[in-house]
């Protein structure tokens, strides 16, 4: 479990109340899929707003929230974690729980007109 304190130091602007946990279990987009410990970050989608949510997520066992704006009637044991855009804070989220996963990847790119097909099978069978 990585600790609380350093998910939020990479977020700007963020605002946190309620109790702390000492650490988070997973994250989730989805409060259908949280379990005990988990990080709920309430996303505003194109059918459904995340904030909705954010009750099912608590009754699910979520330790802490990520939202735009702080409900109300939050209990006081869940931490809150209020940011300008929930969005982009998921992704900065994510990419520290789980130990930048990004920055250990190499990438290579096929571009032009003709050829990407094969220059990408014969690149895959090399590196295979």
């Amino acid at each position: 479990m990585k600790s609380l304190q350093s998910l939020i130091s990479s977020l700007q602007e963020a605002k946190v109340s309620g109790i702390i946990p000492e650490g988070l279990s997973g994250i989730s987009i989805d409060s259908r899929t949280v379990k005990p410990g988990d990080c709920f970050v309430a996303l505003s989608g194109t059918r459904a707003d995340g904030s909705l949510f954010i009750r099912q997520a608590i009754a699910s066992g979520a330790a802490m929230i990520v939202c735009r704006i702080k409900p109300e009637d939050l209990p006081a044991d869940v931490c809150c974690v209020t940011v300008p855009d929930p969005s982009e804070a998921a992704g900065i989220i994510s990419s520290e729980f789980y130990d930048r996963p990004s920055a250990k990847m190499i990438v290579t790119g096929v571009t032009g007109t003709n050829g990407k097909t094969s220059v990408a099978t014969l690149l895959f069978q090399v590196f295979s």
